[in-house]
């Protein structure tokens, strides 16, 4: 029984404002902070504090915010044993605005995580095909992502958040991915349609389930071939950034504990709606006794 993530950390720069800029248009903000970050990191993170035994494969700079990482994980108890470290490369850097409402824009460099490559992938074969959940995201290279999808046992939960969208628009196949979890947008982008139910997105992608997240409007779920509505807990949302990640971590902790898929997403939408109530990433996701598994 175990979770194992592929992808990026990224140092995450936050800078909290009225509202978010045009194109072009400066925007001042009476706040900023830094906290820990990346979709893998934050994924992890959220199932390890959800009592799931985590590993995480990513790549780090051997400068201060991979130092910062090396410490995170050790504290949260996620195991980077098979993780690169490059003394070459700048450990990743994400930059991140949000307005009152919080919503927000983020942009993200991989930096060393991008240095991940499939030989990587391949030397941690043993631990992909025990795992009773993958989590993959678009952050580094797809097909690096993708290589982890085809070593993953036959029982394991395959789960691939689109995000960025971009990394998976040129790739003709998600062959081993079991589960996908896109937001609307990207729900929009990976079928062509403007209001895709999950679905049409599992005719276009060959994916036999799918989780999309609409935010405050819980998560429309496609599984054995029915359409399924899970509702979000009303919260008032301070910082949305992460609640996708809180989710997918979530969803991986409530499979390894033993939860059906319909029952697994129930408990992930609670535990993206405990998140959103606080601010940043990885500092807002609950633990085993704030969220209950019922």
């Amino acid at each position: 029984m175990s979770v194992v993530v592929v992808g990026a950390y990224t140092r995450d720069l936050f800078m909290y404002g009225p509202r978010l800029p045009l194109r072009g248009e400066t925007v001042n903000c009476p706040d900023y902070a830094e906290a820990d970050g990346g979709k893998a990191a934050n994924q992890a993170v959220a199932a390890a504090r959800l009592g799931a035994k985590t590993w995480l494969i990513t790549g780090l700079g051997a400068d201060q915010a991979g130092q910062a990482a090396l410490a995170l994980f050790a504290n949260e108890a996620v195991d980077i044993s098979y993780s690169r470290i490059d003394d070459a490369a700048h450990t990743g850097v994400g930059f991140i605005i949000v307005d009152h409402d919080g919503q927000q824009l983020i942009t993200t460099y991989a930096g060393a995580s991008a240095q991940l490559t499939v030989e990587d992938i391949e030397r941690a074969r043993p631990l992909l095909g025990g795992a009773t959940a993958l989590l993959l995201q678009g952050e580094i290279d797809a097909g690096v992502s993708l290589a982890a999808a085809r070593l993953a046992g036959q029982q394991t939960y395959v789960i691939l958040d689109p995000s960025p969208v971009e990394a998976f628009e040129s790739v003709p196949s998600l062959t081993g991915v079991t589960i996908l979890t896109p937001n609307e947008p990207e729900a929009a982008v990976l079928t062509g349609l403007p209001s895709a139910t999950a679905e049409q997105v599992a005719a276009v992608t060959g994916v036999s389930t799918v989780m999309i997240t609409r935010g405050g409007n819980g998560v429309e779920v496609f599984w054995q071939g029915k359409l399924h509505r899970v509702p979000a807990p009303r919260v008032a949302a301070v910082d949305t950034t992460g609640a996708g990640d809180a989710f997918n971590g979530a969803l991986a902790a409530g499979l390894d504990r033993g939860l059906d898929i319909l029952a697994a997403a129930h408990f992930a939408c609670r535990c993206a709606a405990f998140s959103v109530a606080r601010r940043f990433c990885i500092p807002s996701y609950a633990t085993a006794s704030d969220v209950s598994f019922e």
